[in-house]
């Protein structure tokens, strides 16, 4: 029987959160949004200085914050790893849809690449096919293929463009699928 004991193991690694927007541009309210070893000494430290004081250069053309322009719509990369209805789920609940990808792949390609450092053309990513629907399918090798439902992978969601007048935000969300 192998035992493994980590109490001795010192965590001095800490969480990088910084040039990002946290809602409000006040140091004390950020502080305050966080919680890290100051507040309790089993968490990590969080780097959060210099952070964004507004959320003006987080948006994307008409895309609500986190989604990016892609062609005329809006995608976002989620690279938490899910089943197929998990991860239509997790769109669904942002307001979103998992997008019906048909001849666009160079700018899903593009758009991979841009939101995900390491990615690989042979990389599988959920996406929804027209031809296959009610299937599971993947975006893979520039094209879409039918595969099983219950691996886990990185998922894409889909949402209309929003309209930004007087800091509020307006948007067209298509959820059919």
């Amino acid at each position: 029987m192998l035992r493994l004991d980590f109490s001795s193991y010192d965590w001095t690694s800490a969480v990088d959160a910084r040039h990002n927007w946290w809602g409000y541009p006040g140091l004390i309210a950020v502080m305050g949004r966080i919680k890290d070893e100051n507040d309790d000494v089993d968490l990590l430290r969080v780097l959060f200085d210099p952070f964004r004081t507004d959320n003006k250069t987080l948006l994307s053309g008409k895309c609500p914050p986190g989604y990016t322009l892609v062609a005329d719509t809006c995608y976002m990369y989620v690279g938490g790893y899910m089943t197929f209805e998990e991860a239509k789920d997790f769109c669904r609940k942002e307001n979103a849809s998992m997008p019906y990808v048909e001849s666009n792949y160079y700018s899903v390609i593009h758009f991979l690449r841009n939101s995900q450092e390491d990615y690989d053309y042979y990389d599988r990513v959920w996406v929804q096919d027209v031809d296959r629907f009610g299937k599971c399918t993947v975006f893979t090798t520039n094209t879409v293929l039918e595969t099983e439902c219950y691996y886990r992978l990185p998922f894409i969601c889909e949402t209309g463009e929003c309209l930004i007048k007087n800091l509020k935000i307006y948007c067209s969300v298509c959820t059919c699928d």
